[in-house]
């Protein structure tokens, strides 16, 4: 098995050969003259778009505070789930579900790695990292 940091390091290597790729890309894309004018037509509907959405969006206030309601429940309610699968993981609980139409759905747990903000401890050892949920 490979060490984490060579990992680390051949996954940056490849992040940046994207990311020079993507900019060459762009810069073609910038040099192009029809490119531009749709661009630029593209520009002009989205802003026709947003004043229609803001139009509608008066019309219908209060279904927009339901929708506003749903999506705070819908956020916590994904938020209690993560937990007790996670709290049923780490039991060594048997953690499946069935909807209504016999579906099963397991869940899919995932390692993200991000930069440390603070100092590291003392001795070089780095504190232990916190659970996230992600769904």
């Amino acid at each position: 098995m490979q060490n984490l940091n060579e990992i680390h390091k051949t996954l940056e290597t490849k992040r940046r050969e994207m990311r020079e790729l993507n900019k060459m890309f762009r810069d073609e894309l910038r040099n192009n003259s029809e490119y531009q004018t749709v661009v630029d037509e593209f520009e002009t509907l989205r802003e026709k778009k947003k004043m229609i959405e803001s139009a509608v969006r008066a019309a219908s206030q209060s279904a927009l505070a339901n929708l506003d309601l749903l999506k705070l429940d819908v956020k916590s309610y994904t938020e209690m789930l993560s937990d007790v699968a996670l709290n049923k993981y780490a039991a060594n609980e048997n953690i499946e579900i069935v909807d209504e139409n016999n579906v099963r759905w397991l869940p899919s747990f995932t390692v993200k790695f991000k930069k440390e903000d603070g100092e590291k401890e003392k001795g070089g050892n780095l504190a232990a990292p916190s659970l996230q949920s992600v769904s």
